[in-house]
């Protein structure tokens, strides 16, 4: 990993993950959808992250984000900041996220906004139903492009949804979609480090908690192909604008859709999607292993010296 052309190495001498990778535990004898499953069935679809439930979320009206002590994750009190930037997926990711930042000590505050990505467009639209104009979200991206330049952080953490909608179809396409989000972090200050979160592989047409139900006796009947979940040129964005950039690139397929196979919708006794695209809760804290593990992996690496060339 290189470091950002536009950022100064912060030294993070001995630093190591903070958070103990959870036991394998011993394959499944049974596929029943029973009280060992978590969330409980019944709960899976409003299984929400914690700024969904507090408010920290902004809706479709919202057009500059919430400043309330009380939607400050992490450690409220760290020196060290991490700004979370993104749309619901990313608020889905947030469980996972915030469990890094505060093994870490680090003060992490979200700016995530529902159907918006985080893209220099003009024409954003927002899907609904109904889809209309989406002049709320590029307010919103401006407010927190002004946020981050007037305070910057130590870090931001970029996620979204790689399905893309705006006003003119013919924008909507891998290329110019990678280049709006290189835009975007480019207008993050140079002192702050980027960190991207690639969007995982997604069911897209199968509202899980529906499938399970249908299902009780078998859930591996809602699995998923791969065809599906790598859908859309998954991934190709983020590392468009990691290489564009040298923003740092976290990537979660292993532990969303392990093995080579179709995409289990439970892993581990843990249901993974609420809906058809967004994770539970409960499952999206099971990453948080992998994204501290691939995170401090990103920031010693940029704190190392840069090599001197061969004279």
């Amino acid at each position: 990993m290189t470091l950002a052309p536009n950022a100064t190495p912060t030294p993070v001498p001995e630093m190591t993950p903070a958070i103990s990778p959870t036991p394998e535990p011993d394959p499944p004898t049974s596929f029943a959808i029973t009280s060992a499953i978590t969330p409980a069935l019944g709960k899976a679809a409003t299984d929400y992250e914690q700024p969904w439930r507090d408010n920290c979320l902004g809706w479709k009206p919202t057009t500059s984000p919430v400043t309330s002590s009380k939607c400050i994750y992490g450690n409220p009190s760290g020196t060290y900041t991490v700004a979370f930037v993104g749309d619901s997926h990313a608020s889905a990711l947030f469980p996972g996220v915030n469990a890094v930042a505060k093994a870490h000590g680090w003060k992490l505050i979200p700016y995530l906004k529902i159907d918006c990505s985080f893209l220099d467009l003009s024409d954003l639209v927002y899907y609904g139903p109904p889809s209309v104009a989406y002049p709320e979200c590029m307010s919103w991206n401006s407010a927190v492009v002004s946020r981050l330049q007037k305070n910057p952080p130590d870090l931001v953490i970029i996620s979204m949804s790689r399905w893309i909608f705006t006003g003119n179809a013919a924008e909507e396409n891998v290329t110019t979609e990678s280049n709006a989000l290189i835009r975007m972090i480019k207008k993050i200050p140079p002192s702050s480090k980027v960190v991207i979160i690639e969007d995982p592989p997604l069911p897209t047409a199968t509202k899980v908690p529906d499938c399970l139900s249908s299902n009780l006796n078998d859930y591996r009947r809602c699995a998923y192909t791969r065809t599906r979940g790598f859908g859309s040129a998954m991934g190709t964005r983020e590392k468009n604008a990691a290489n564009a950039t040298g923003a740092g690139l976290i990537v979660l397929t292993d532990q969303v859709c392990p093995g080579t196979g179709d995409c289990p919708v439970v892993i581990n006794n843990v249901i993974v999607w609420r809906d058809e695209h967004h994770l539970t809760a409960t499952f999206a804290a099971t990453l948080a292993p992998a994204i501290d593990e691939q995170l401090v992996t990103i920031l010693v690496d940029w704190a190392k010296p840069a090599s001197t060339p061969p004279g």
